[in-house]
């Protein structure tokens, strides 16, 4: 019966007419390091600055929330008890005096009650923005609005980063496998003997995407004598189905070591 070859282009290698020939992953192990170097690179970057933009946004919503001030303001008119949008004040920030009326205020800034009181005692309590100190509000109310008070900066900002770094990750680990697979394959080039085997079975690799890709099991004797087990894997070369040699079929195997050998 004919031997069958994962690998045809190794044929004449099998056959003592060639040197071994196996798939060259050094050009996927290049790509897989420079992916690898890059999305670490871009998640350490992405993570700073989302960091730096954190950290400032923090900053500035703290010094937000810290700039409101307290001042008494002067009533300096009303009209009618019950008039309390019509109610005007006066107060001084660093020299500079403001003249407010109630009536443009919204409502959410001030108490109904609060204003007519003032009314009658002739002063008022007002919270202020030292950035702004034409924005006010009665003293039990912030003069910031809902949206202001709750502006802190998202932790969704860090997602890209985290992102990027978990590719990184991904190309790490091929990266590392391909590494393993290229000494296997130069120990193999360097001390490899070639070796008769046997199929077992075929059977579809149900670790890739695709299940038209098969994996060969088969068994060989090793130069002691010692029966040993493998299949070809994802890196070595894939076989569709419509090409499945039955059980028993020959194989060929190049062997350096009884944990280094791969079949032809």
């Amino acid at each position: 019966m004919e031997a069958f070859f994962v690998e045809p282009a190794n044929r004449d290698f099998a056959e003592g007419r060639g040197p071994y020939r196996p798939k060259d992953v050094m050009p996927t192990l290049r790509a897989t390091r420079a992916l690898f170097r890059f999305f670490l690179l871009g998640g350490v970057l992405a993570t700073l600055v989302a960091g730096g933009v954190y950290l400032s946004r923090e900053m500035s919503h703290e010094e937000l929330l810290d700039s409101v001030k307290i001042v008494t303001a002067q009533v300096s008119g009303c009209e009618g008890p019950w008039k309390f949008e019509h109610v005007r004040f006066r107060y001084t920030v660093d020299g500079k005096v403001y003249d407010q009326s109630a009536y443009a205020q919204k409502p959410e800034f001030m108490w109904a009650t609060t204003l007519p009181e003032a009314c009658k005692t002739g002063t008022v309590e007002l919270n202020y923005l030292t950035a702004d100190p034409n924005r006010w509000s009665v003293s039990t109310i912030s003069p910031l609005t809902w949206d202001e008070r709750e502006a802190k900066p998202n932790a969704n900002m860090f997602l890209t980063g985290a992102i990027l770094l978990a590719l990184s990750g991904v190309f790490a680990f091929a990266s590392f496998l391909f590494r393993k697979q290229s000494v296997r394959q130069e120990a193999l080039k360097a001390t490899g003997i070639v070796l008769h085997g046997e199929l077992l079975r075929v059977e579809e690799d149900m670790s890739q995407d695709s299940s038209n890709v098969l994996v060969c099991y088969y068994q060989f004797k090793n130069p002691a004598g010692v029966l040993l087990s493998g299949k070809s894997t994802p890196f070595e070369g894939d076989l569709k189905k419509g090409i499945c040699p039955q059980p028993g079929t020959p194989v060929y195997v190049v062997y350096a070591t009884d944990e280094t050998f791969q079949m032809l």
